[in-house]
């Protein structure tokens, strides 16, 4: 005669009743444990291989919580790592808006809560409703597939913000971010949750430490074995670039009586860097001109005199002013012989930056207007994707810019308004460029204002950068590629796909006969 114990679901019967310990003790040492974790393996710290445990940890110690317990551990998970990684955001709005400190804490709470919070509680609440009812063998593709969900839901939502995103921990592991060009960044951070959590779940299950391994360990071992597999030749033609890194006090932006102190910084620096030889292209950062050319007709000579002593031109960032005097945050191609042949348009602006949300409501007139969409730049006989700061943290848009032929990216950033001094934000932020290179197998350059400046390669090497807080200039060769990788082809479809073959396993199972 069987007993309701023996009817119990087999997963639940090894499971830990909520509340058969007064203190979770497991959850209090352990969530702190993996959000410093978290934080340790995310830029500037860098330190990787801690990345692969942050997810496991954090599992385990929500071992025997009930799903509204895992979800408020989760909360502070995520509220900690967020804090951890981009507590400079207050600082940064209390220096770009003049803002007092409890309005500025108020944008650093709203971050975190995003960023952080909100979606891993989400994560752990699913997880340990879920967990007992996986077979030990999908475990950890299940928790991978809940993680890289709520990562795109946090990347695409309202804005959007894929900013400080686990893959984002690897960017100086070409090795592991190469299976970005078949599923993205997500895919990276796919298989780090599902090794993390497969040995986290192994060590719940000794005797079936093997069931619990194989599936991820599969997954990783593909993962390495296309990493390291040698880079494709690149057919296309090599192109000399210089990149500029200004420095400039960012607080003389806008400010007329430095407009031409500024130019002649980056003037001199692009003098130097061309004296000897003529690159294809100079690249200037976003804001590197921060006036508007037709109001200020002497200061465009100089920009004509860096243009000639190029073989395909000047690229920067300016302002201008497009149809009924909107302003917009734009990128201009100045050619050899000094004309301004295309303007690329900012088209992803920077929430309560260059736009508020409120502005078309109450009449106000938005800092920026949005640029259409994206057309190649081109720059004598090379076809250039060119991406302004925020936008090239967003696969989609770049994706599309990939997918019209372009030869070569180019990113242009100011990131000094987020800089509180240390460098985390310009890390972090270059981290996640880094990604746009493999998933479209393009090379990329960056010139950002105060840093980080660099070259990459298209498997996600960094073949030269510039670090923060430091004027100067890089010389870089760099070849096209051209072609389409599946990621820039198929986007994120795969992550749909993934959750329905995990919901599709589970359905077969519980109609399975027992």
């Amino acid at each position: 005669m069987s007993t309701p114990e023996a009817r119990t679901h087999p997963g639940l019967a090894a499971r830990p009743v909520a509340g058969a310990r007064a203190v979770p003790w497991a959850a209090v040492i352990g969530v702190p444990c993996a959000a410093g974790l978290y934080v340790l393996a995310s830029p500037p710290h860098a330190w990787a291989g801690l990345g692969w445990l942050a997810p496991g940890l954090l599992v385990w110690s929500l071992r025997g919580l009930r799903p509204r317990a895992a979800a408020g551990a989760g909360f502070v998970f995520g509220m900690l790592a967020a804090w951890g990684i981009t507590g400079w955001v207050v600082g940064a709005a209390q220096r770009y808006f003049d803002a007092e400190p409890l309005r500025a804490g108020a944008v650093g709470l709203g971050l975190w809560l995003w960023c952080g919070g909100l979606g891993f509680a989400v994560f752990a609440g699913a997880w340990a409703r879920v967990e007992a009812r996986t077979p030990l063998a999908a475990r950890g593709l299940v928790a991978a597939w809940l993680w890289v969900a709520i990562e795109w839901v946090r990347a695409t939502a309202l804005s959007g913000l894929p900013w400080a995103l686990l893959a984002h921990t690897q960017f100086r592991h070409p090795e592991v971010l190469r299976i970005a060009d078949l599923g993205g960044a997500y895919a990276v951070s796919f298989v780090m949750v599902a090794a993390s959590v497969a040995v986290a779940e192994a060590t719940a299950a000794p005797r079936r430490r093997a069931l619990a391994l194989l599936a991820p360990g599969v997954l990783l071992a593909a993962t390495l074995a296309w990493g390291l597999r040698p880079p494709p030749a690149a057919a296309g033609r090599e192109r000399t670039l210089v990149l500029v890194q200004g420095n400039v006090d960012n607080g003389l932006r806008w400010n007329p009586t430095y407009f031409a102190r500024t130019l002649g910084a980056y003037v001199r620096l692009s003098g130097d860097a061309t004296a000897s030889a003529r690159p294809d292209l100079v690249v200037w950062p976003e804001n590197a001109v921060d006036f508007y050319l037709d109001a200020e007709p002497g200061l465009v000579p100089a920009l004509r005199g860096v243009a000639r002593r190029t073989q395909g031109g000047l690229l920067f960032g300016g302002p201008r002013l497009a149809g009924t005097a909107e302003a917009r945050n734009a990128v201009h191609h100045m050619t050899p012989d000094g004309a301004v042949a295309a303007v690329h348009d900012k088209q992803h602006l920077v929430p309560l930056a260059e736009w508020m949300p409120w502005a078309a409501a109450s009449g106000e007139e938005p800092a920026y207007a949005p640029g259409s969409d994206a057309v190649p730049v081109a720059a004598g006989d090379a076809r250039l994707g060119v991406v302004v700061c925020i936008e090239a943290i967003f696969p989609p848009l770049v994706r599309r810019l990939a997918a019209q032929d372009v030869g070569m990216l180019v990113v242009v950033a100011n990131d000094a308004w987020l800089d509180a001094g240390d460098g985390a934000a310009l890390w972090q932020h270059f981290a996640a460029t880094l990604l746009r290179a493999v998933e479209t197998g393009r090379p990329l350059v960056r010139a950002a204002g105060t840093g980080i400046t660099a070259a990459v390669e298209a498997d996600g090497r960094i073949a030269a950068l510039l670090p923060p807080h430091e004027a100067g200039t890089l010389l870089v060769r760099l070849r096209d590629r051209t072609g389409t990788t599946p990621y820039v082809r198929f986007g994120d479809a795969w992550i749909a796909l993934a959750g329905a073959g995990l919901l599709a396993l589970h359905l077969a199972r519980r109609r399975r006969p027992t």
